[in-house]
Order: structure tokens, then sequence, then C-alpha cells
């Protein structure tokens, strides 16, 4: 759930289509090099949240934390207050660093079957039974 250079609206990008309420990542902040951000989704919107990394602790707001691991499980059981309106949102699904690209192979198998006239059998070779 750590992303190391990705932008404020890269994360934007991703947790709206991709992550779901209580997605979260952890980012460095393009404003200082001791400030991280962290970037929760909460509905249909992204917030974003400073940490300050002091060297031996991570603060957040009036809190402070010996590891970003306590900060992230501090805030999956106690709610962060996300907006001027009071929306409570809990981190619930870190978003891995690694996304699996959804495979683009049967969207080519079936437009290939269209262009073709050729039905969705034609295209699957039969593989000699082992």
């Amino acid at each position: 759930w750590y992303h190391d250079n990705l932008t404020r609206h890269a994360a934007e990008a991703l947790l709206l289509s991709n992550g779901q309420d209580g997605s979260y990542l952890l980012r460095k902040s393009n404003e200082r090099e001791d400030l991280y951000s962290l970037s929760v989704r909460g509905k249909d919107s992204v917030k974003h949240f400073h940490v300050e990394h002091t060297g031996t602790s991570f603060k957040f707001g009036f809190n402070e934390f010996s590891s970003l691991k306590e900060l992230v499980m501090h805030f999956a059981n106690q709610p962060l207050i996300g907006s001027e309106t009071g929306t409570l949102i809990v981190l619930k699904h870190p978003y891995p660093r690694k996304v699996e690209e959804p495979s683009i192979y049967e969207s080519v198998r079936v437009h290939t079957a269209m262009q073709t006239g050729r039905t969705e059998n034609d295209l699957v070779p039969n593989a000699p039974s082992v």
C-alpha cells in the first residue's frame, strides 16, 4: 500500500477507478521531504491526509505513531474525519503496489470472433489430452 512516487491525481484516479469505500494508499507528499500523504477513498471521493515523519515517529494530527503500520492499524479501528461534512472513513482495504491488470485476451478473442464471423468455439484450439 506504499506507493513512493505517485502523484495526488494518480492516487485519486487509482482509488476511484479500482478502489472501494475504505481503500487507501500512502505516498510521498510533493510538498516537503518529511511529509507523506495518506490517500483514502470515502464514497465517491478521495481525501488526502498529511503524515509527518519526524525521524523517530509519524505524526498524524494530534496522534503520534512509532511506525506506519501502527498508524494504519489505529485508523483501521478508529475512523478518520474525511471532510467538512464530518464524513467518517475507516481504513479497510490497502491498495496494493502491484495491481493485476485485467486480461485483454478474452475481449480480443470475442472481438476476433465477431469480425471473422466465426463462433467462439472455432477460436478455441483443441488441446491434446495429456
